[in-house]
């Protein structure tokens, strides 16, 4: 559980903003997919992805969710392999 937390603090900080937002999940979701995608089919698929993720991060974050189950376990991983994939993009601009 603490290492879907860890991974939740690093999207912020890798794509978060001062600012806030209104809208949280939609501004990462956002900045991800045309961070690490190539066609607009694929910003979709990652934007889709990346709610289910938010979605249980929220549900971790606000104690509805105790341990990560198999469906939010893939979520877990598929966070965990995107996220490895747009920190990559970003130290190539380093």
């Amino acid at each position: 559980m603490k290492a879907f937390l860890f991974l939740c603090i690093a999207w912020d900080a890798l794509l978060g903003s001062k600012g806030g937002s209104a809208n949280v999940t939609s501004t990462l979701g956002d900045r991800l997919a045309y961070m690490i995608s190539e066609s607009r089919e694929e910003r979709e698929g990652i934007l889709a992805s990346f709610k289910t993720f938010y979605q249980v991060r929220s549900k971790v974050v606000h104690g509805r969710l105790a341990w990560l189950e198999t469906g939010e376990m893939e979520s877990y991983e598929w966070g965990f392999n995107a996220f490895k994939k747009a920190f990559e993009k970003e130290l190539e601009l380093i």
